[in-house]
C-alpha cells in the first residue's frame, strides 16, 4: 500500500523562508553596523562581517559561544543578557548602551534588540543591531562641558553687572546729593535777587535771571530723571491691570503745566492695559513732557492723547 502526502505548502514555506534568509544576509552583510543573533542561552547564532572586522574575532570561531565567552566584561554581559531575557519574555524591543575599552580609548555603542519569531509565532531568537555612537557621545559631552562653561561665564558676568549696578546706584545718589544743594542756591538766590532788585533792573536783566532760574529747575528735573532711570534698572517688573485714563490724567495733573501759553488737552478714552505701573507712568511722563516742550512756541498749543485699534498691518498707538 502506497501513501501520498501533499508537501506543496511545506515546500513553498521552506522556499519563502530561504528567500527571506537570503535577503536578510544580503542586507546585514553589507551594513557597517554589527548585526548579531542570540538564542535563549545567550549563544551567538549569527554575526555579520562588520563584527569580525571591528573585533578581529573570526565569526566562524565565535558561533555557539555565549556573550561572556566572547570576551564581554561581566557588567556588559549582564546588561545584554538581561535585555535578551526581557525580549524573549515581553517580545518588546529593547535599547541599551554599552562601553567597550579599546587601545585608542573607550567606544560607546547603542544596541537595539528585536524579537525574531518562528513559524509558530514563538520567539526563536533575538536580533541585536549595534551602532557606534562614540562620536555622538563625545559631542554630547563637549556640549555639556560648553554649557557648564557658558553658565560659569554668565554667572561671572552677572556678578560683574551687579557690581557695576551698585556702583551706578552709589554714583547716582552722590550726584543727587552733591548737585542739588548748589542748584537750590542758584534758583533761590536768583529768585531773591529778582524780588529785591526787580524795580531797578531792565527787562533784559530780568530775563537773564528768569533763564538762570529755569535752567536750575531744568537741571533739577534732569537729576530726577537720572535717579528714576537708575531705579528702573533695579526694580522688579510687575504686571497689573491699569486704568489708562486715570494714569494719564495723574501725569498731567502732577506735571503742573499751567504756565502760559495755556495748553488745550484733548483726551479720548483709552482701554485698560496690563503693564508695570512705574514703567508705564515714566513712559507717559517722558512723552507728555516732550509734547509740552515742543509745543511751547505755539501761541495756542493743543496736545491730543488717544489710541486707535490695531489692524493686521497697523500696530495700536
Amino acid at each position: 500500500m502506497t501513501n501520498y502526502r501533499d508537501v506543496t505548502e511545506r515546500k513553498r514555506a521552506e522556499a519563502t523562508l530561504q528567500e527571506s534568509e537570503r535577503r536578510f544576509r544580503t542586507l546585514t552583510e553589507n551594513l557597517p553596523d554589527i548585526v548579531s543573533r542570540f538564542d535563549r542561552q545567550f549563544r551567538l547564532l549569527y554575526a555579520n562581517p562588520a563584527r569580525e572586522a571591528l573585533t578581529g574575532q573570526p565569526n566562524a570561531r565565535c558561533l555557539g559561544k555565549t556573550i561572556a565567552e566572547l570576551g564581554a566584561s561581566p557588567a556588559n554581559a549582564a546588561l545584554v543578557e538581561t535585555a535578551i531575557t526581557r525580549v524573549f519574555t515581553t517580545r518588546q524591543t529593547e535599547r541599551i548602551e554599552l562601553t567597550y575599552p579599546t587601545p585608542s580609548g573607550p567606544t560607546a555603542w547603542e544596541s537595539t534588540l528585536v524579537a525574531e519569531n518562528d513559524s509558530q509565532g514563538e520567539v526563536a531568537s533575538v536580533l541585536v543591531l549595534s551602532h557606534d555612537i562614540t562620536e555622538r557621545t563625545r559631542a554630547e559631552a563637549q556640549i555639556l562641558e560648553m554649557n557648564a562653561s557658558l553658565e560659569e561665564r554668565v554667572a561671572a558676568r552677572t556678578a560683574q553687572i551687579e557690581i557695576v549696578n551698585r556702583e551706578l546706584e552709589a554714583f547716582s545718589y552722590s550726584v543727587s546729593h552733591d548737585l542739588r544743594a548748589p542748584l537750590r542756591h542758584i534758583d533761590g538766590f536768583s529768585g531773591l535777587l529778582t524780588k529785591r532788585a526787580s524795580a531797578s533792573l531792565d527787562e533784559q536783566s530780568r530775563h537773564y535771571l528768569a533763564v538762570i532760574s529755569e535752567a536750575a529747575r531744568q537741571m533739577g528735573r534732569l537729576i530726577d530723571d537720572l535717579l528714576s532711570f537708575s531705579r528702573m534698572g533695579r526694580a522688579n517688573f510687575s504686571r497689573l491691570e491699569l486704568d489708562h485714563d486715570a494714569l494719564v490724567a495723574a501725569v498731567i495733573r502732577d506735571g503742573q503745566y499751567e504756565q502760559p501759553p495755556t495748553i488745550t488737552w484733548e483726551l479720548s478714552p483709552r482701554p485698560r492695559v496690563t503693564a508695570d505701573p512705574a514703567m508705564l507712568r515714566q513712559g507717559w511722563v517722558n512723552l507728555i513732557e516732550n509734547a509740552v516742550k515742543y509745543s511751547g512756541k505755539n501761541p495756542h498749543p493743543r496736545i491730543e492723547i488717544g489710541h486707535r485699534p490695531a489692524t493686521a498691518t497697523q500696530p495700536a498707538a
